[in-house]
């Protein structure tokens, strides 16, 4: 199991201390969680963490440094690459299109940009951003120039990065905008998510907490100088929790779009455990129209979202 590791975590406390307990426990003593032992166990260097109860952010506790070699510390300000965590963030941004009818969930998107990488197989004709935000388009995880679907469109589920990246490109050419700029007027904007960016001009280097290998050696930082919807986006503790609470309140989307978005289209086979992936029966995974689990790995990070109420499992956001 990889020893490099997630220096992100996100731990929404959903359920309230005791009535009857006096004294207020630490955010750690909360959720059960002795950081510094978690830290050590993992071999991970650093840490931020947003701990989230009752609605709203009530800490954001950092430890660690954010290089090996460097020494510096992890402060709040310190971004981390949150992987697939990244794909909540750009759904949330699309389905603010589909409610002011600027996007059709069931359109086939070949008709709004034809993809080539995909054009010479027709079932991708078949392919629909709902599919897609379902990870129901046949596509595989990644790929290389050409795509070969691996599954009938709507009929299979599978993990897809492909899909995200290739629902971005229908997005920028509809709206005329980047990655960058559509996701920030749809969703970092109305959040206050000030640090958060899916990339990062040449030229301008951002506090990136760096990568480390499996024996804890520091490799070199990699902004991402191009967007991409499924995986780039560098954020802190702060934002991503100023997300994960807007999901919970309901601030972003209209209450029958988010009833839509968590509810359960696919369902995991019986309890497994491959390696650290865990997968666990009767889960809800993807929705009707948005991610539901969150949790991402690149290979040199890993970032989750947990809940103290779902214990092992990565929850709906």
């Amino acid at each position: 199991m990889s020893r490099t590791l997630a220096s992100l975590a996100l731990l929404p406390v959903l359920a309230a201390c005791a009535a009857e307990s006096r004294v207020a426990p630490s955010p750690a003593e909360s959720v059960g969680i002795d950081y510094e032992v978690l830290m050590d166990e993992a071999g991970i260097p650093g840490l931020a963490v947003a701990v989230i109860e009752g609605g709203g952010i009530v800490s954001i506790e950092t430890l660690g440094v954010a290089g090996a070699d460097s020494g510096m510390p992890v402060t709040p300000t310190t971004l981390f690459e949150a992987a697939s965590l990244s794909k909540p963030v750009f759904a949330t941004g699309v389905l603010r299109l589909v409610e002011r009818g600027e996007l059709d969930l069931d359109l086939p998107v070949d008709r709004l940009l034809e993809y080539e990488r995909v054009a010479h197989d027709p079932r991708a004709a078949r392919i629909t951003a709902r599919l897609v935000l379902s990870h129901r388009t046949g596509l595989p995880n990644w790929g290389g120039e050409t795509l070969e679907l691996v599954g009938d469109p709507g009929e299979w589920f599978g993990y897809s990065g492909e899909g995200f990246v290739y629902l971005q490109r229908v997005v920028e050419h509809l709206t005329g905008l980047a990655l960058d700029e559509v996701v920030r007027r749809e969703v970092f904007e109305p959040l206050g998510m000030t640090a958060s960016a899916f990339s990062f001009p040449e030229g301008e280097t951002p506090a990136l907490a760096a990568p480390h290998d499996e024996a804890g050696r520091q490799q070199e930082t990699r902004p991402a100088r191009e967007g991409n919807a499924a995986a780039s986006l560098l954020t802190t503790a702060e934002d991503y929790a100023r997300f994960v609470v807007a999901w919970m309140r309901g601030d972003l989307l209209r209450e029958a779009t988010r009833a839509e978005a968590l509810t359960p289209v696919t369902r995991l086979a019986p309890a497994l455990r491959d390696g650290d992936a865990i997968v666990v029966p009767d889960v809800p995974y993807a929705g009707r129209i948005g991610q539901v689990r969150i949790s991402g790995s690149d290979g040199v990070y890993r970032c989750k979202e947990f809940s103290k109420r779902a214990g092992l499992y990565e929850p709906a956001v």
